[in-house]
């Protein structure tokens, strides 16, 4: 009898909060203070596609405390994640007072927004030097336009 072997899993290590978030998303999310009327369900609750998004990064860059806290900021970054520009735009509108008269974040959730950005701009730089290193000075470059080859006729080099 010819039987086959299943891949192994790998199992990451996490907290039991971290645990309960990933597994309860919308039970965990706390509703923020709302200072203008009512506000849509979306601000109050964490959406199934900012869970994901939260679980899918490392353990070392998940913005828990984000989540728990402020699920409509929360809400939007995950929203933005796919796009590197709107992304980098919406986290730099939290992390940076443009109006003058903003209270800040709690400690945790400012850490949780720094770490997403060191962990953006890293990314995004690992990107770029990756490309860096698999294209050649002539990639791209129409065939009529590259540089002729070192060779010299009628030499035996």
């Amino acid at each position: 009898m010819l039987t086959k072997s299943l891949p192994s899993l790998t199992f990451e290590k996490v907290s039991l909060a971290d645990a309960r978030l990933i597994l309860h998303p919308l039970e965990l999310a706390a509703p923020t203070l709302q200072l203008r009327g009512t506000p849509p369900s979306s601000s109050l609750k964490l959406t199934g596609n900012a869970a994901r998004w939260v679980v899918g990064l490392p353990a070392f860059v998940r913005p828990l405390a984000l989540a728990r806290k402020y699920p409509r900021v929360a809400n939007a970054l995950a929203e933005a994640w796919g796009n590197a520009s709107k992304f980098e735009a919406q986290l730099d509108s939290y992390l940076i007072d443009d109006r003058g008269n903003r209270l800040g974040f709690p400690v945790e959730v400012a850490k949780d927004l720094m770490d997403l950005k060191a962990y953006f701009d890293q990314q995004r730089l690992t990107t770029k030097v990756e490309r860096r290193i698999v294209m050649t000075p002539t990639d791209g470059m129409p065939p009529t336009n590259r540089p002729a080859p070192s060779v010299y006729q009628g030499t035996n080099n």
